[in-house]
């Protein structure tokens, strides 16, 4: 305000950093390239190992300075990771050919210093309900979750009375860890909950032609990674006065369903953000999918101007096999952010897709 009017004004978003420069990367791969039985059969094996240095991480500096943090080069991260990948027909003649090829690969990474930084939450995953992004510490890998170890729920007064509570507990509310063993639950008792990053993925195609037929379908999976279900964490906590899922109802405990899975439907914040910051919305995202289907069928000199025309049906994401209880285990609302990984929350399902077509060749 200048004389009681609004007026124009221009402020640093954040503090520069004139000593900035690109990260570095020392990369080192090894791998190994084998045919057989005429080469029929095709074997990849690789092996890779990069290490970065001088990570562009934000430092926590003096509040003096007028600015939280600075923008720096500091830390170093690892990834590692071995591939193996078989092709090769299973039957080759001149009416028949079936081939089928398929890869396994494994990647792990690890933050090995941060630097001048200090381990931090990354920046807030969803807005308005309040739940820490991932946490980034050397020795972890990138993207995992730290929070409450969930235990159970509270069934009475004298429960609470004579275990590690929060304060305002009540029957039906959720029981956490005493990882430090000092009597209290606060977040001191934080621990990794979770880790967005697979075990392994693999990829599964086969092909088949017989005379003018041809048919595709290709598998792909991804095991051992967690999926933080903050969808389900927002229309059960009673927080939200939104639509919600009947079993929610039938699953909470009430003073007369002291057996339920779920803790008490209850409005209070505190305790709806706690319980967010747990890992019971953590749940294991392996998946096998099937991306891709096709069928054809090639008609050739067809007409004069017309050599070859390939009549098709496809389908895409025809279906997934997975334990995960939200729409699609292959999710991240958090788009290309690099720290914060595998959180669903109002994201938008892989949509499934048939597609009928021609090919024509002139």
């Amino acid at each position: 305000m200048f004389n009681g009017g609004l007026v124009l004004g221009l402020a640093d978003g954040r503090l520069g950093n004139p000593d900035l420069k690109w990260e570095s990367t020392t990369m080192t791969n090894v791998g190994l390239d084998a045919s057989f039985f005429n080469d029929r059969l095709n074997l990849t094996l690789d092996y890779f190992y990069n290490q970065t240095e001088d990570l562009l991480l934000f430092v926590t500096i003096p509040s003096s300075l007028g600015f939280e943090s600075i923008l720096k080069n500091s830390g170093s991260l690892e990834n590692k990771g071995f591939e193996v990948g078989l092709d090769g027909y299973v039957i080759d003649n001149e009416n028949f050919k079936w081939n089928v090829s398929g890869n396994v690969s494994i990647l792990r990474n690890k933050l090995l210093d941060l630097g001048d930084s200090t381990p931090f939450f990354s920046s807030s995953t969803s807005g308005h309900l309040g739940v820490d992004g991932s946490w980034v510490e050397a020795g972890n890998p990138i993207g995992v979750w730290r929070g409450y170890d969930y235990i159970g729920i509270f069934q009475s007064e004298a429960e609470i009375a004579s275990n590690p509570s929060r304060s305002g507990d009540k029957p039906g509310y959720p029981q956490y860890r005493d990882v430090n063993g000092d009597g209290q639950i606060t977040p001191d008792d934080y621990v990794i909950i979770g880790d967005p990053n697979p075990d392994f993925t693999w990829g599964l195609n086969s092909t088949l032609n017989y005379k003018n037929f041809d048919m595709g379908i290709f598998f792909r999976g991804s095991h051992g990674f967690d999926v933080r279900n903050l969808q389900a964490s927002e229309i059960g906590d009673g927080v939200q006065k939104i639509n919600q899922l009947a079993n929610i109802l039938t699953d909470s405990w009430t003073p007369s369903n002291t057996s339920a899975s779920r803790p008490v439907i209850d409005g209070n914040r505190d305790f709806a953000n706690s319980y967010r910051d747990s890992d019971y919305f953590i749940e294991d995202g392996s998946f096998i999918r099937l991306q891709n289907i096709s069928l054809g069928y090639t008609i050739p000199n067809i007409q004069k101007y017309i050599s070859r025309a390939r009549v098709f049906v496809s389908g895409q994401n025809l279906f997934t096999i997975t334990d995960y209880s939200g729409f699609d285990p292959e999710v991240n609302n958090r788009g290309q952010n690099n720290l914060n990984r595998g959180d669903d929350y109002d994201a938008y399902p892989r949509s499934r897709t048939l597609t009928l077509g021609v090919n024509l060749e002139f």
